[in-house]
């Protein structure tokens, strides 16, 4: 009992302490919205306020904002459960060698909370030992590609879309025998002007599901499969996409940015159902 009790622990414990280094949230993600990212090691703690600190920290190396030999960084703190929560329940010692990932706001730089990726070195190694491999590599210039659907501030909207598809779509090609699986997913490629660059099947029937991907900086980013169409609801399903041409594109870090999504076309009651999978 002892021992299961002990396990428990450590499990609550470790969900504790990485509960918000949202891992839904990709590598790209964190870099396009941190100001500074750098390591280096707590050389002085400061208390701030019963919800916040500051820490000095003697910079080893910058990956990305400017560079400078120490930095003043104020980790904040959020309230979870009646409790106060600092750095993701990681309180930053004097003598921690760590990666952090940093905000700026009014000349000061700050961290921690629920907007972190900052952590102890030997603790980003084990879960996240990509990062300083990336940081190395990456061109912070280099923003062209199409952002997966998680990343969006706003996600990109069809204009029009209900109407497109409701006067253009030709319920004739719906098959009555199977009437409950006619199911398509189209997926988008949206410019940052919001122009439909592409649109191309993206799931088949259940027996013969593929899905292309390609992993760039630990995001996933969907590309257009080519795949065979197998039905003529699927083929209808590309034909209007293709007539929804303008959209509101989305954004990412206050900028327009091009975008995919995908389009779920379903048939039910006769009627065409249209969901966007954002």
């Amino acid at each position: 009992m002892k021992k299961i009790a002990t396990l428990i622990l450590l499990v609550f414990l470790m969900q504790q302490s990485y509960g918000c280094d949202f891992d839904e949230q990709s590598f790209l993600w964190w870099y396009f919205k941190s100001d500074l990212i750098c390591s280096g090691k707590v050389i002085n703690i400061y208390e701030k306020d019963s919800v916040s600190y500051n820490v000095k920290l003697s910079i080893d190396k910058v990956y990305k904002g400017e560079n400078m030999d120490t930095l003043l960084l104020t980790v904040n703190s959020y309230p979870e459960w009646s409790t106060i929560i600092s750095d993701c329940d990681v309180h930053m010692k004097i003598g921690d060698q760590r990666l952090i990932y940093a905000k700026k706001e009014n000349n000061y730089y700050y961290t921690g909370g629920q907007e972190s990726r900052s952590n102890l070195d030997s603790v980003i190694r084990k879960f996240h030992p990509q990062d300083y491999s990336w940081l190395e590599t990456i061109d912070s210039k280099v923003t062209d590609f199409y952002w997966n659907w998680n990343e969006f501030d706003r996600g990109p909207v069809p204009n029009n879309l209900d109407s497109i598809v409701n006067k253009n779509f030709n319920i004739q090609v719906v098959d009555s025998s199977s009437i409950h699986s006619v199911m398509a997913f189209v997926l988008c490629n949206i410019d940052e002007k919001g122009n439909l660059m592409e649109s191309n099947l993206f799931y088949h029937s259940k027996a013969n599901e593929k899905q292309t991907s390609r992993e760039i900086y630990g995001k996933f980013e969907y590309l257009n499969p080519e795949t065979k169409c197998f039905t003529d609801f699927q083929r209808e399903s590309i034909k209007i996409t293709k007539l929804i041409k303008k959209w509101t594109p989305a954004i990412f870090c206050d900028k327009f940015v091009k975008s995919q999504v995908l389009i779920k076309y379903t048939y039910k009651n006769n009627k065409i159902n249209v969901e966007l999978k954002n």
